[in-house]
């Protein structure tokens, strides 16, 4: 679905794989950043389209357990990481991440702010980020897979979820 075949011995394949990847954008104040990024929006039936918006606004334990350890193996692989992120949460970005020094996890999207950024990098350089998101698109495409999978075989229903909450109250004594 989105893993390509990209010819590595050439220069100009690869410029043009890493230029014409999809991207998604995130714009604030402080910095514009694109990064390599897959959407889960689905072209299928309008009756499948319609399984995947409702599974995808539902909750699923099983579904995202398989997706954070598809994520688990892509940054053991990579050093990378995936975040899931849109309105719809319909979005697979590709994100670098490190640890604050209190042990916080920090995620930063990977990207490069204009394709032509890209063009003074070595053949090396290229080779190593087709690489990466060659392995990103590989990820993306089972976890694209797992949600298709869960939408069309599971069935939404509605629970009643009864939260039961304790609080003080102050009486005037008569």
């Amino acid at each position: 679905m989105f893993e390509k075949p990209v010819d590595k011995t050439r220069r100009e394949t690869m410029l043009e794989f890493l230029k014409t990847h999809y991207r998604y954008g995130r714009f604030s104040l402080f910095r514009d950043t694109m990064t390599y990024a897959n959407s889960l929006n689905f072209y299928h039936s309008a009756e499948e389209n319609a399984k995947i918006i409702a599974f995808r606004a539902a909750e699923c334990p099983a579904y995202d357990a398989e997706v954070a350890n598809i994520i688990a193996e892509f940054e053991k692989d990579t050093d990378y990481a995936i975040e899931i992120v849109g309105d719809a949460k319909d979005q697979l970005v590709l994100c670098a991440f490190g640890y604050s020094k209190a042990g916080l996890r920090i995620t930063e999207m990977y990207g490069f702010d204009s394709p032509t950024s890209i063009e003074n990098d070595s053949d090396d350089e290229l080779r190593d980020k087709c690489d990466l998101v060659c392995a990103f698109d590989r990820a993306c495409d089972k976890i694209a897979g797992t949600l298709i999978w869960y939408a069309l075989n599971s069935e939404i229903v509605e629970e009643v979820e009864v939260i039961k909450k304790i609080h003080k109250i102050a009486k005037v004594k008569k």
